[in-house]
């Protein structure tokens, strides 16, 4: 392990390296079973930075099963007009070699773990591109993690929980799979002067990217403030913006976010209206333009938000995709296919001029295609939708004000075909002069075919779609049957609306035909929903770069306990991706559970605890501890006055419980309790050749101490043949019988007290004053009700245990 890693560079040169290593180069080079712990990082003025946990640089070669625990921030900032920063929790810049000998790309990370335990990455300035694991590169990276702790984040104008900026994937062969991105800290969008920026779960950026079965849980936050006349705000669950032939296949999203781009220009900066902000529950942007972009088998269950202030300026947000856009050539085009929005709870909503709002997809661009290119598919939706305007439409804009749809805002140019969405609501509210088309599937239609889209009606949403484009007019659309339709949840649930092409699955159900654990959307008793399908559902095809997409996820959950108890199931634990598991944990006899901590945090001291939708490797120990003594009794209460009594003389073995769960603290004390309790006190004595009383059997559990007792003089008979062994003990007799027992032990017993303070002392009997003036004046007894002495009343268990610990502790034994 390495240790305190402190870096400081302050001056104004060309490059900076700052790393365990300045640079890895080489299909060779090889990083293992490190673990480093990054204490502090400041790098200033430096037209370009390399930072990694790591390495700074990796030029081919491999790392695997390393640690990174941040515990300082990582601090970098460049010379103005030098955005070329590279900080990456393992890796600062990172791409694969060509091997000769293959014939291929060769360079990989893979299982290697970081932590922002106490620490963040803060890439200020003109810094550019941060990741949890890459800031920038094309490597593959294969089964990491990345762990951002409450109050830490990692924060640059491209960001990514696993890699800023991804690049290159597909032509060199690389990829990012089974990758997560866990923790209550946040990824944070810092506002690059000027240029566009972006961040995702996953990656900031994509371009030629390849993303596989990755999933992102922290909240993404993005507001900014400078942006140049055209440049765009990027946010996505899962990659920011996917430039072309970028794939992201299997992945999910759980982390809120919020994107928001302010009016807050430079003098020298004259907004126009074209910047825009494009957030996505999956993905901010998709851009097919030169080849073709897939989404497919992901889902979303968080919120996501979309605001732009500026004037004129346009919002887009969708629970999958912000924005599609493609043109009219061969390879170009947009899929999103087999994805769904399934936080019923979540919302979906957009604040500007112009918005675009759906379900699935915020809008597509309108083109004359001869044959639509953008195709979203088998989807569906559960999130509300919701529009606003926060300004004025721009009068010279085609743009006619706000649109908000159940699966998409906007539809241009494009084909839906077998979506559904049950939002609860779906609603646009127009505050300035334009229009707001709002529709249970679809906002707005140009020349889009649609085929087997359905909603489910209720008070917030009555139609399918909002309004379609004719020539330069738009007309309000009713709903067309067979294409897209609005109904009840009643008819949606009866197979013979749809036809036969339709399957139905329900939370606790029996899977239909085509459901598979395996593919693609991975149903648990815990987060299944009810999907329909406009035709029967084949696998899809996986990602071209080697690795199955299709392929079972699991994770491993460990589970360990200490002494004292146990817990099930335990050791490795696998669990399939999304599913939950619950693990029951199990004190010993005379034992509790002290914690439970799930990935080193503690939970408290739960007898159970279920991993719900695990998307991560887990684990969780149990800590048990010894019972005190009056644990063991459910019928002593710990904060009640005689607790410490109980204690006291359970401790010591003086007194015993009822049975073996009940202490009767209010159960009067009987004389063979009390004699045996002393016989106990002193040491278990021999009884010698005491005769026996008549109601005193032999072998009973208080025969030898009743000998030893009477031998003693301790007690006497109430006749020369009977004992009482279960008569109850007046507070009298107890003081009494513990006087006796005093001066047999050659304690001292003079003291004496003027009982007439207390307002029943001529109830104490004659032959048991002198012991009560002793007991009172020694502390033992004491008043039952201020100036009371209660001396006939009857001596209770508890009663007896406190008295009997002030004895010992007065007398020493």
């Amino acid at each position: 392990m390495i240790d305190n890693l402190y870096c400081f560079y302050d001056g104004e040169q060309n490059a900076i390296h700052a790393g365990i290593f300045a640079a890895l180069r080489g299909t060779s080079a090889t990083v293992r079973d490190l673990t480093v712990k990054v204490k502090g990082i400041d790098i200033t003025n430096y037209n370009y930075t390399y930072f990694g946990g790591v390495s700074a640089r990796m030029d081919g070669g491999t790392i695997s099963n390393c640690h990174v625990v941040f515990e300082g921030d990582v601090v970098t900032d460049e010379i103005d007009g030098t955005p070329n920063g590279y900080a990456g929790g393992i890796v600062g810049s990172a791409y694969p070699i060509h091997d000769s000998d293959s014939g291929s790309y060769q360079g990989m990370i893979e299982n290697c773990d970081v932590t922002f335990e106490t620490g963040s990455i803060l890439t200020d300035g003109w810094s550019k591109y941060a990741g949890g694991i890459v800031g920038r590169g094309a490597i593959s990276v294969i089964g990491c993690n990345v762990i951002i702790n409450a109050g830490e984040k990692i924060k640059a104008p491209i960001v990514g929980g696993i890699i800023g900026s991804a690049e290159k994937m597909k032509m060199l062969g690389s990829r990012i799979e089974n990758c997560t991105v866990t923790g209550d800290g946040t990824l944070e969008l810092f506002s690059q002067k000027y240029y566009s920026a972006a961040i995702g779960g996953i990656a900031g950026s994509a371009g030629d990217g390849d993303i596989r079965n990755c999933d992102n849980a922290v909240e993404l936050t993005a507001a900014l403030s400078k942006l140049n006349d055209g440049e765009a705000a990027y946010a996505g669950g899962i990659v920011g913006y996917a430039g072309s032939n970028t794939s992201v296949f299997g992945c999910d999203n759980a982390g809120d976010l919020t994107l928001s781009v302010v009016n807050a220009m430079d003098d020298e900066v004259d907004p126009t209206g074209k910047e825009y902000a494009y957030a996505g529950g999956i993905v901010g942007f998709v851009n097919g333009y030169s080849r073709a972009c897939s989404i497919e088998n992901c889902q979303n269950n968080a919120n996501v938000k979309s605001v732009n202030e500026i004037t004129y300026s346009r919002a887009y947000a969708g629970g999958i995709v912000g924005h599609m856009d493609s043109k009219d050539e061969e390879n170009n085009g947009v899929t999103i296919k087999n994805c769904a929005n399934i936080g019923s709870d979540k919302t979906v909503e957009t604040y500007a001029a112009t918005t675009m709002t759906g379900g699935i997809a915020g809008s597509s661009t309108y083109a004359a295609f001869e044959t639509p290119n953008i195709i979203l598919e088998n989807c569906y939706n559960l999130s509300s939708v919701y529009s606003e305007s926060n300004g004025a439409v721009d009068p010279e804009s085609m743009c006619t004000g706000l649109t908000a749809g159940g699966i998409i805002g906007a539809a241009g140019k494009m084909t839906v075909t077998a979506c559904y969405s049950t939002a609860p609501d779906v609603n646009a509210v127009n505050n300035y002069e334009g229009d707001a088309y709002v529709g249970g599937v679809v906002g707005l239609l140009y020349g889009t075919a649609l085929s087997q889209n359905y909603c489910e009606s209720n008070a917030n949403v009555t139609n399918a779609a909002g309004g379609i484009v004719n020539g330069m007019q738009i007309t309000a659309q009713s709903d067309v049957p067979g294409n897209y339709q609005c109904t009840t949840a009643q008819n949606l649930k009866t197979k013979s609306f749809f036809g036969t092409a339709w399957k139905w699955y329900t939370s606790g159900g029996t899977a239909p035909d085509y459901y598979s654990a395996s593919a693609p959307w991975r149903m648990t008793s815990a987060t299944s929903y009810p999907a329909l399908r406009g035709t029967a559902y084949t696998t899809s095809t996986p990602p071209s770069g080697g690795g199955g997409g299709s392929a079972l996820i699991t994770y491993t959950i460990t589970a360990t306990a200490g002494a004292g108890g146990s817990i099930s199931p335990s050791g490795s634990v696998t669990v399939e991706k999304l599913a939950s598991k619950t693990f029951t944990v199990t004190a010993a006899a005379g034992y509790k559970i002290a914690d439970v901590k799930v990935d080193g945090k503690s939970v408290g001291a739960v007898s159970s605890y279920t991993f719900d939708a695990v998307a991560a490797k887990h684990t969780i120990e149990a800590k048990f501890e010894k019972m005190s003594e009056i644990e063991k009794f459910s019928d002593v209460n710990p904060e009640l006055w005689y607790a410490e009594g109980i204690q006291f003389v359970l401790s010591r073995g003086l007194f015993k419980g009822i049975t073996d769960t009940t202490f009767e603290p209010d159960t009067a004390m009987t004389r063979a309790m009390l004699v045996t309790v002393l016989h106990r006190l002193a040491g278990n004595p021999n009884a010698g050749i005491s005769e026996l009383f008549a109601d005193v059997e032999e072998g009973s559990w208080f025969d030898e101490a009743v000998r030893w007792a009477s031998g003693k003089g301790v007690v006497k008979g109430y006749d020369n043949s009977t004992f009482g062994p279960g008569i109850s003990l007046t507070r009298e007799q107890l003081a009494v019988i513990l006087f006796r027992y005093a001066d047999l032990s050659g304690y001292d017993t003079t003291a004496r007290a003027d009982l007439t303070v207390y307002g029943d002392a001529a109830e104490v009997s004659s032959w048991a004053e002198d012991a009560m003036r002793w007991a009172v004046a020694e502390g033992l007894i004491t008043g039952t009700a201020g100036d009371t002495l209660d001396a006939g009343g009857a001596a209770g268990r508890a009663q007896v245990a406190t008295i009997l610990m002030r004895f010992v502790q007065t007398f020493g034994k």
